[in-house]
């Protein structure tokens, strides 16, 4: 195994709700824009997408 274990589906958001739920609101802001960022276009449009649907 190495150092950085790469997780997938229903088990990496799992363990990325597990880190927000402890993480300082700067760390979620940078992840977040970081996250993003990294996303190639179409994923960045797709993230967009579903976070526009969401209702507040």
């Amino acid at each position: 195994m190495t150092d950085r274990q790469q997780l997938h589906g229903k088990d990496a958001m799992r363990a990325a709700r597990s880190w927000a739920e402890a993480a300082s609101v700067d760390e979620l802001k940078a992840y977040a824009l970081a996250a993003f960022e990294a996303m190639t276009p179409q994923d960045q449009a797709k993230f967009w997408f579903h976070i526009s649907e969401v209702e507040f």
